[in-house]
């Protein structure tokens, strides 16, 4: 099975309205609620309060851990995906998102974003059931 009979679309004059011309798209980071609250929390801690006119770049520099999203072409299979979750979730990791691209570059226009909660429809896709246990090392 393929990515692209599972593909969310987003709306392309959504990204024209954020960076103006798809043909100078380059993924630079995945902005998370965590993210955010960390970059409050700190604001705050300064005694700065809240800046309604911060830019997304700036926000973007309080990522915990700027390994938490992976690119994949849209011709990768919904197993490998899979994979990849399960993957960080036996490291102690948290995979935010899989962004797919046409060939899994971040100078590509993304095509669609998976997360966490697309899990058990993955699973799904494929035929398996989400184990209701923790994953353990073999």
């Amino acid at each position: 099975m393929l990515f692209s009979s599972r593909k969310i679309t987003l709306p392309q004059d959504l990204f024209q309205k954020l960076i103006g011309d798809p043909a100078q798209c380059r993924l630079v980071g995945l902005l998370t609620s965590e993210t955010i609250a960390r970059w409050l929390g700190a604001m705050l801690a300064e005694g700065i309060g809240l800046l309604e006119e911060a830019h997304v770049e700036t926000v973007l520099q309080y990522t915990e851990d700027h390994d938490h999203y992976q690119l994949v072409a849209r011709r990768r299979s919904v197993v490998d995906v899979i994979e990849m979750f399960e993957d960080y979730t036996r490291r102690g990791k948290s995979l935010d998102a899989v962004i797919i691209t046409q060939t899994g570059s971040r100078e590509e226009m993304p095509l669609g974003i998976l997360t966490i909660f697309d899990v058990p429809q993955l699973y799904a896709i494929v035929g398996l059931k989400v184990a209701t246990e923790p994953m353990r090392e073999p």
